[in-house]
């Protein structure tokens, strides 16, 4: 699609009114916005979601839980392959990994484990987060003045190894259930990060 300045001009309208009207049609699937591309349209044929609004993202989450997490590496690093693939864009920046386990009151016991990338761009949050309980784009939200605004998410299952599912007790080869999601700020539409959740399939409700 043209530039937002472009269609402003094109259509005389406010550039809020252009932003709500590519948002909707973003909600729709019509069309994907890439960092450095633009928007652009998307092949309908590809598309089998829908748009699931919630009150706000902490609705996602379970509650009543407490979360732990751990930086895996302490520098940034290339995406691994299976992150790479949930992106539908081409990138090479490095990404903070982050790992968390959270935990049901009065269980010693992980019931989720979740793998967090979150770009260099916002990588000071893995000063903060040996100490933080709460949900990572929240801190990144408190620490770097941001939005989040939206959530792409796939539900699907997966097959453990020994990193992925290991965290609660699934066995190489046991399958379990996948969350994945993408959060992106409202100012630019970039990543603020992506999470891998996963759980075995006796404790996922949806």
């Amino acid at each position: 699609l043209p530039s937002e300045a472009a269609l402003v001009e094109r259509f005389r309208v406010s550039r809020q009114t252009v932003r709500s009207a590519i948002r909707t049609l973003r909600e729709a699937g019509l069309v994907k916005s890439h960092q450095g591309l633009g928007t652009l349209v998307r092949n309908l044929g590809a598309n089998h979601g829908y748009v699931h609004h919630v009150s706000t993202i902490s609705d996602l989450f379970p509650v009543n839980v407490t979360t732990r997490y751990e930086l895996v590496e302490g520098t940034l690093a290339s995406l691994p392959k299976y992150a790479q693939s949930f992106l539908d864009e081409n990138t090479d920046r490095t990404w903070l990994h982050i790992r968390g386990f959270r935990y049901r009151e009065g269980s010693t016991a992980a019931f989720n484990e979740v793998d967090i990338f979150v770009p260099g761009r916002f990588a000071g949050v893995g000063r903060v987060i040996n100490t933080h309980v709460g949900a990572v784009y929240a801190a990144i939200e408190m620490i770097y003045g941001e939005i989040v605004s939206e959530v792409d998410q796939v539900m699907s299952g997966f097959t453990a190894d020994a990193e992925q599912g290991a965290g609660i007790g699934l066995k190489p080869g046991e399958v379990g259930m996948e969350v994945r999601r993408i959060f992106r700020i409202a100012s630019d539409n970039d990543i603020a990060l992506i999470s891998f959740n996963r759980y075995r399939p006796t404790d996922f409700t949806f």
